[in-house]
């Protein structure tokens, strides 16, 4: 269900025409790797079932651009699995984790997460001690333990 109207150049139209196995688009911004990759997306479609088509991308951005591109194109593409590789990560771990030892509601933490958990784990260690600049490995490690035993 390729759109026709859409001018690739010959590197995007291998990209697009790529048989078998996973294809790996990479370019500059504005190069259009978008265009390619729905163009890619909607031939996959004609063979493939939608359910088995995942289109990763880096920024929630891109991904909502390229689910509404293959979406205006052709309805059925609301079944390709679109999405960054932070939220296909954290939804196989949600699914898989268990069989590799993940607690049920584990925490995904992003910088300023880790910062503050560190802060939580400097005031309890200050607390208990009233010296702060004398912490050992081992020490330090059964704090952030502690620490994450206190998330919400």
């Amino acid at each position: 269900m390729s759109s026709s109207s859409v001018k690739l150049n010959a590197e995007q139209q291998q990209a697009v025409d790529h048989h078998y196995g996973a294809c790996l688009v990479t370019a500059v911004p504005g190069s259009g790797k978008t265009a390619t990759l729905t163009q890619r997306v909607l031939k996959l479609m004609d063979r493939v079932d939608p359910r088995a088509i995942c289109c990763i991308t880096f920024t929630n951005k891109a991904s909502e651009e390229m689910k509404e591109r293959i979406r205006a194109l052709d309805p059925a593409a609301k079944r390709v699995w679109v999405s960054t590789f932070h939220k296909m990560g954290v939804k196989l771990l949600r699914s898989y984790g268990k069989k590799i030892g993940l607690r049920e509601g584990f925490s995904v933490y992003d910088e300023d997460d880790c910062k503050g958990l560190m802060a939580k784990v400097h005031r309890m260690y200050a607390a208990q001690t009233e010296d702060d600049t004398k912490l050992t490995p081992k020490e330090r490690g059964m704090l952030l333990n502690r620490a994450g035993d206190l998330r919400e």
